[in-house]
């Protein structure tokens, strides 16, 4: 970021040049790299990134992007410079365990010695955590991890797999603080953008996608929040709360990213896409202008005749106004003078 200071977060490729990671990771960062495998930041193996983009409904700055209204948009599709040989397919979430979470965090032993993420050596190991979706509000998966394990700072961005497969349902956004106020705990909860309501987003990018539209927490999200704030008795004011050392965080938070270039996915790999042949309004247009000046020149002929023909009807009417009416003359009797009598 500005502050010349390195943020580690997860991500997973959803095409050969395309990382999908969380919004908040990408917040006023100077320049952006990735690697595969385990990460040694002193030899420069990152890849650089050359384009970034996020959904329209990522609006977040530093001091809302815990709220779990923002939760939702907190993703981010980061373009490579270079083509990766592999990379996972998107799928639906659904409520359950047989998940797992893929991320370069911090660990328990970098935790419990205070240091935080230690970035000296320059080598991060990628650690897999198992995780319980335990309920969900509309765009947002509520995580447990199961028994022993944990997520911390570095997580972020990190992909949630169908355990066992490369099909990824979400991406993790926050921990969420315990009673202490510790957000690094063992089987602390967490939150996670449930990528089906992302689906439009996310299609312009994905090579292989089984995204169906979001099944699970549909119902009113502010009920929905209550019920989680209700049961897992975390105030909803934690989830507003920003912690100054974590790490995936800048200060500031200044882009647009809905404005730049349009991202061609690769589609090297796939099947050629089918023939568009939706025309556009002006396609049609320019089709047939011909045989639409045609269609308006008899048209025009059309209303210049109807207009004469009113004129000749009104002049008709008009001369038989100014002939006298003839008398008309009642039927009478006619009146015969009777015959006179010869005897009288």
């Amino acid at each position: 970021n500005t502050n010349e200071q390195i943020g580690v977060c997860g991500g997973v490729l959803i095409s050969p040049n395309a990382i999908l990671t969380a919004g908040h990771c990408t917040v006023d960062a100077a320049q952006m790299g990735a690697a595969t495998g385990q990460v040694d930041l002193n030899k420069n193996k990152l890849v650089p990134a050359v384009n970034l983009y996020s959904p329209k409904n990522w609006d977040a700055t530093l001091a809302t992007a815990w709220d779990l209204t923002k939760v939702p948009g907190d993703v981010a599709v980061v373009e490579m410079d270079q083509k990766f040989s592999s990379y996972s397919k998107l799928g639906t979430a659904d409520l359950g365990c047989g998940y797992e979470i893929a991320g370069y965090g911090t660990t328990y032993s970098e935790l419990t010695s205070g240091s935080g993420i230690d970035l000296s050596s320059g080598n991060r190991a990628k650690e897999s955590i198992e995780v319980c979706i335990v309920d969900a509000i509309e765009g947002v998966l509520l995580l447990q991890p199961e028994s022993g394990t944990g997520l911390c700072y570095g997580d972020s961005g990190s992909p949630v797999y169908i355990k066992g497969t490369d099909t990824v349902v979400g991406v993790l956004s926050a921990v969420m603080q315990n009673e202490n106020g510790d957000f690094c705990d063992l089987n602390n909860y967490a939150v996670a953008v449930d990528i089906a309501y992302q689906k439009d987003f996310l299609s312009n990018f994905a090579s292989t996608s089984g995204l169906q539209p979001g099944k699970i927490g549909k119902e009113s999200f502010d009920a929905q929040n209550e019920t989680l704030t209700r049961n897992y008795t975390y105030p909803e004011q934690n989830y507003n709360q920003y912690s100054e050392s974590n790490n995936d965080f800048a200060d500031n938070y200044n882009s647009d990213y809905n404005d730049l270039p349009q991202y061609t996915p690769d589609t090297t790999s796939e099947a050629p896409a089918a023939a568009d042949n939706t025309q556009t309004a002006e396609d049609i247009v320019a089709a047939n202008s011909g045989t639409i000046i045609i269609v308006v020149v008899v048209l025009l002929l059309c209303c210049v005749g109807l207009v004469v023909l009113l004129v000749v009807l009104a002049l008709f009417k008009k001369g038989k106004k100014g002939q006298s009416p003839a008398t008309a003359v009642p039927a009478r009797p006619q009146m015969v003078t009777p015959p006179t009598n010869a005897g009288n």
